[in-house]
């Protein structure tokens, strides 16, 4: 008898998708003929669909629609046919079987099937951004009920003494850094589930970071994180394909050969307000001209910058957003990848 599996994320609709491909098409139905047992329209590659229509007894267009008779356990059996399929053919890469710490980087692309037996972190940072809201609150309430477990009585103003207190032994937080830390969690991090793969004991920093989709969650996340932790004392067995591979030396500013670009990149804040001085380059202050010329510029590029003003600061402007969002991102050693069914 196989092990039964227990799924807290499964990721139907990319299921279907990689089951789609392999079998070189949707199933389009199936019928009954005479003398003959059912069989399945459609262009068929291989018998994994075959398998579970018949075991199941559903439509061909069943796992491909919102059918309401199209069930979980359906779907759990279909991962296990489709996991199966590609292990069969050597399609997954497992680790850390297949590799160990020191190659594993060096076998994997950025489209690969993985299946990882690891241990994992959940961070739900929805959590932890109301948690920032309130944190000064909920240690002053500790700090009251601190007090009041220890002399059993209720003082007058006794929430007041305590914040006091704390913020005399600078243990509250700054009010300003809050609101700081607040606006950068929601601006980048909140309503996000994301799930932290470690599958080498001895390297907890080489590990796949991917991001966790609610409706794909078998139960609300408040409910797995109660009954497993939010970091599990043991492991899981993580399917999913890798999606990016953060170089280790990546450098998020634009890599372009045009030296004359990046010049204008580097000071458009000088020549911004050049451009703005006159419509006609010869009308220039000769001052504005020699800044324009020491910056290898002549009077072809201010014609071409003045077409394309509004172009280069917005561009000046996603640059500064694509540097916060790099400070946010994965980086090296970590590997991005795409969660697709984790269960034990």
């Amino acid at each position: 008898m196989e092990k039964i599996r227990e799924y807290i994320y499964l990721d139907v609709d990319r299921i279907k998708s990689i089951v789609s491909q392999i079998e070189k098409g949707l199933i389009i139905e199936k019928t009954e003929e005479s003398g003959h047992d059912a069989e399945l329209k459609g262009n068929v590659g291989s018998n994994l669909l075959t398998n579970l229509f018949l075991d199941f007894g559903f439509e061909g267009d069943v796992l491909f629609t919102n059918r309401k008779d199209e069930t979980k356990v359906l779907h759990d059996y279909m991962y296990n046919l489709l996991e199966k399929k590609l292990d069969e053919n050597g399609i997954i890469i497992k680790i850390p079987n297949d590799y160990g710490t020191e190659n594993y980087r060096n076998n994997i692309n950025p489209d690969s099937f993985i299946l990882m037996e690891c241990m994992i972190k959940i961070e739900n940072y929805t959590s932890i951004s109301d948690l920032i809201d309130n944190i000064n609150e909920l240690q002053v309430s500790f700090e009251v009920m601190g007090l009041n477990s220890m002399s059993g009585d209720l003082e007058v103003n006794q929430w007041d003494e305590a914040e006091q207190a704390l913020r005399r032994n600078s243990q509250l937080l700054d009010e300003s850094y809050l609101n700081s830390l607040s606006i950068f969690f929601n601006q980048f991090y909140n309503g996000k589930i994301f799930i932290k793969c470690m599958p080498f004991d001895n390297d907890v920093f080489s590990n796949f970071i991917g991001f966790i989709k609610e409706k794909y969650l078998r139960e609300d996340i408040e409910d797995i994180i109660f009954k497993y932790g939010s970091f599990p004392s043991f492991k899981w067995y993580v399917f999913g394909q890798i999606s990016s591979i953060p170089p280790k030396n990546y450098n998020p500013t634009l890599n372009v050969q045009d030296s004359k670009y990046k010049i204008i990149k580097e000071n458009w804040e000088v020549i911004s307000k050049i451009l703005n001085e006159s419509n006609v380059y010869k009308q220039l202050p000769s001052e504005s001209k020699e800044v324009f010329k020491n910056f290898g510029l002549n009077k072809n590029d201010f014609i071409v910058l003045k077409r394309k003003i509004l172009d280069l600061t917005f561009e000046n402007l996603f640059d500064i957003i694509d540097s916060l969002s790099y400070e946010t991102s994965i980086k090296y050693p970590s590997i991005k990848f795409t969660p697709i069914a984790v269960y034990r």
